[in-house]
């Protein structure tokens, strides 16, 4: 629950500035390019602004609960404790002014990550079914 709430906290911080870059800076761009002046401060002045503390503050809000996520990964052992650890390394360093090659590195360790975590979880899921449906009926129903 911990790390649902860090994680749920970051990413309320960090939605807002994401869904301006996503809308509101290719109108700017659009803007400009179409020949209105004075457009390109308006963007250092986003990004310098309180905006950018507010999504930096979301990043380490996010940062913490992946943590808190793969720690809780780690010591169930029912999920491989490596593919949490990739994926909490991926979104704890994920910060999008990095360098190009950085973030591709963060992405390469989110998706791995996540992809290991999800298999397990579809392995899991099956073998459960197949338990269920092999057992006699009275059997499944008194089940914890």
């Amino acid at each position: 629950m911990r790390a649902l709430a860090w994680s749920l906290a970051g990413i309320v911080l960090i939605m807002p500035m994401l869904g301006f870059e996503t809308y509101v800076l290719p109108i700017l761009g659009r803007l400009y390019l179409a020949g209105t002046p004075g457009i390109a401060p308006v963007v250092g002045l986003i990004y310098l602004g309180p905006a950018i503390v507010v999504f930096l503050l979301g990043l380490l809000l996010l940062a913490i609960g992946v943590i808190y996520l793969s720690v809780a990964i780690w010591q169930d052992s029912r999920l491989p404790g490596w593919a949490g650890v990739l994926f909490a390394i991926g979104l704890a360093l994920w910060f999008p002014p990095f360098p190009r090659a950085v973030r591709i590195i963060d992405g390469f360790f989110i998706g791995l990550g996540g992809l290991w975590l999800t298999s397990s979880l579809w392995r899991a899921t099956e073998e459960a079914q197949r338990n269920v449906s092999s057992a006699s009926p009275s059997a499944a129903l008194h089940r914890p």
